[in-house]
Order: structure tokens, then C-alpha cells, then sequence
């Protein structure tokens, strides 16, 4: 059995004990954010073939990067957190199917739209409720993507007034 042990203020978290026996990691609601995460520490084996991961409702600026190495990952919840975007390694996940990341402070600079093109398994991307994304970028945003990914749901809403 791998252990997988990272301090959080005074507790310490066990990844493994968040990973349920369909193959599904569950972090949503644990107030945690990336600096909870050593960069050194040990995740759950990438054979271990996770389905999915749930790291919304928390304090992430930012996406740990070893989330990218399980590429077998068919849904990634990082929504109602703090990213101001998503990283080029999304590309890993060539079988990610959902990628949810609704209500953040997404900005379109930051979404890799090559990277997200190529991930052809996709079919929704939840970009609802960024306040930081214009209509203008969200329809070059599903241009593009559409143009590579005709099975591709992109959910989006835009503020009624431009700020």
C-alpha cells in the first residue's frame, strides 16, 4: 500500500483515503489550495488509472502539476477555486472526457486553446460563470475548439455588461 501524506496546517492528509473504488479522487471542499501540495510528495501510483478527480470548491490558484500525469483521467473537476487559467499540460490528459472549471477567475490568454484542441475525447468544457471572460473571446474560444471538436459542449456565460 502507498501512503501518500502532505501537511495541512496541523492535519494530515492521506490522498489515498480520498480515492474511492471506482477509481475517483475526491478533494472537493477540503480548504486546500496548491501550497498544500508538496512537490515531492507521492500521489497514488499513475497505474493506478484514475477516472476522475474532484478539486472543486477550494483555494487552488493554480492546478498541481501531477495531476497531469494520470492520463487515464475522463473528468476533472477544478471548478469554484481561484485559477486565473489552465496550464498547456492539460494536454496530457488524452482521454479526458469533462473538464469543469466554472466559476474561477479564468481569463482567455490563459487557456491553452491548441492544447485543448488536441484533447479530441473531450466533450464538455463548463467555462460557466468566469467573470473575467468576454463574449468576443469566448466565441473565438469555441471557434476554434469546435473547428477541431464538433462533439465538443463549451458551456459559458458572460456578465450582461462588459466591465
Amino acid at each position: 500500500d502507498v501512503i501518500s501524506s502532505i501537511d495541512i496546517a496541523v492535519m494530515i492528509l492521506d490522498i489515498n483515503q480520498y480515492i474511492n473504488d471506482d477509481g475517483h479522487l475526491i478533494l472537493s471542499s477540503k480548504d486546500i489550495s496548491e501550497q498544500d501540495f508538496n512537490p515531492n510528495m507521492q500521489w497514488p501510483p499513475t497505474q493506478l488509472a484514475l477516472q476522475s478527480i474532484d478539486l472543486s470548491r477550494n483555494s487552488f490558484k493554480c492546478i498541481p502539476l501531477q495531476i497531469f500525469s494520470y492520463t487515464q483521467l475522463t473528468y476533472l473537476d477544478i471548478s469554484r477555486n481561484a485559477l486565473t487559467g489552465i496550464p498547456s499540460e492539460i494536454k496530457q490528459l488524452i482521454n479526458l472526457e469533462k473538464l469543469i472549471a466554472l466559476s474561477n477567475h479564468l481569463r482567455i490568454r490563459q487557456i491553452p486553446t491548441e492544447e485543448l484542441s488536441s484533447l479530441h475525447s473531450l466533450r464538455l468544457l463548463d467555462l460557466r460563470y468566469n467573470r473575467k471572460l468576454k463574449q468576443s473571446a469566448l466565441d473565438l474560444l469555441k471557434k476554434e475548439l469546435l473547428s477541431h471538436n464538433s462533439q465538443l459542449e463549451i458551456r459559458c456565460t458572460v456578465p450582461s455588461h462588459e466591465d
